[in-house]
């Protein structure tokens, strides 16, 4: 597993090699776009990450593109994830943790395994979806804002733990107990 870096402080493409330390990152590598600044990192197609890190300042568009980051954060994703797309966090099995101090706008979250959320993020909803990778899986809220209309746990498949996170999130399905 490779660690690579973001060189491109004025934002650019995911998928140009060129943007990167070591070449664009693979399933299992850590991505860290770190480089102070305000730019966009743009998804030209889907991707799988290990582990991403982010700077505040930075936004990952994902332009439709579906992104899965399978062993959560190597510190802080202080960025901002944009979609619409499918945002995929965790692994089947495997406990995993993600700390979200920046915000995920407009993506759909797809959790595998159990995956815990925590930071001082937020998670806006705009007609999407929090669901499970059609297996039994749980996410824990430690800290985010969940917020927006969509749906949470509509899939019959995901437990929802809110454990000092806020949920204020409405349409249908909207389900969720406090520990």
């Amino acid at each position: 597993m490779t660690t690579t870096t973001w060189t491109n402080t004025a934002g650019g493409n995911f998928n140009t090699g060129t943007n990167w330390s070591a070449g664009v990152p693979a399933a299992g590598d850590t991505a860290l776009i770190t480089a102070k600044g305000t730019y966009t990192v743009t998804l030209g197609q889907g991707e799988s990450v290990g582990t991403l890190e982010m700077a505040k300042g930075v936004t990952l568009a994902t332009a439709g593109h579906n992104i899965a980051i399978t062993s959560g954060t190597a510190k802080a994703l202080a960025g901002t994830i944009t979609g619409p797309a499918w945002l995929e966090l965790g692994t089947d099995g495997t406990p995993t943790s993600f700390d979200n101090a920046g915000a995920i706008n407009s993506c759909n979250l797809e959790i595998s395994g159990p995956v815990t959320l925590a930071g001082k993020g937020e998670v806006t909803l705009s007609s999407n979806a929090v669901e499970a990778d059609n297996q039994s899986a749980t996410l824990t809220n430690s800290g985010n804002t969940i917020s927006g209309n969509g749906s949470i746990g509509g899939d019959g498949f995901l437990s929802m733990v809110n454990a000092k996170g806020i949920i204020s999130a409405v349409g249908s399905n909207v389900t969720s107990h406090r520990d």
